[in-house]
């Protein structure tokens, strides 16, 4: 998929043809990532010391952790997998629908990550449809996930669909 060599194209396009440019926004991706376990724990744990757990965690996540910072999925796919999480999340919650929209722009950044990043969709669809609103308010909000998905996927759709030629 696309998105972790567009960044490292980013970072090789400001310092140049190596490694080390490649890494170039890996590197806050990660960082980012870390400050999300952090509000994350805070969030859920509602603590400090849930916070610092959850971002600590984060920061030294075993196996994993030499990985963070290569030109690998990981970063770029944890960021926008975990945001399109909290989004779906905040749309259950308030029970509004430019949450959904926000989770399925999301959700295509993530399968723009890694193929594996539809199943985030099958979530929002999941979530949205779970009853506890009205039958309205949930398909808007599947819809909304939806088309907020498809336009942001659309032009790889395209790009593929003109490269195989299906």
């Amino acid at each position: 998929m696309p998105l972790t060599s567009l960044v490292a194209a980013a970072g090789m396009l400001i310092g140049g043809p190596t490694f080390h440019a490649a890494q170039t926004f890996f590197v806050p991706l990660y960082a980012g990532l870390v400050v999300i376990g952090f509000s994350v724990g805070a969030l859920i744990g509602q603590s400090r010391r849930a916070a610092w757990l959850a971002g600590l965690l984060t920061l030294f996540s075993g196996f994993f952790m030499p990985y963070w910072t290569t030109t690998a999925t990981f970063a770029p796919f944890g960021v926008t997998g975990v945001l399109c999480l909290l989004a779906i999340g905040q749309g259950r919650r308030a029970g509004h629908w430019r949450w959904y929209a926000a989770a399925g722009a999301l959700a295509a950044l993530a399968h723009l990550t890694r193929a594996d990043g539809l199943l985030l969709l099958i979530v929002l669809f999941v979530v949205a449809l779970w009853p506890g609103f009205p039958a309205k308010k949930r398909w808007q909000s599947v819809i909304a996930g939806l088309l907020a998905y498809l336009l942001v996927m659309t032009p790889w759709f395209v790009r593929n669909l003109n490269a195989i030629g299906l």
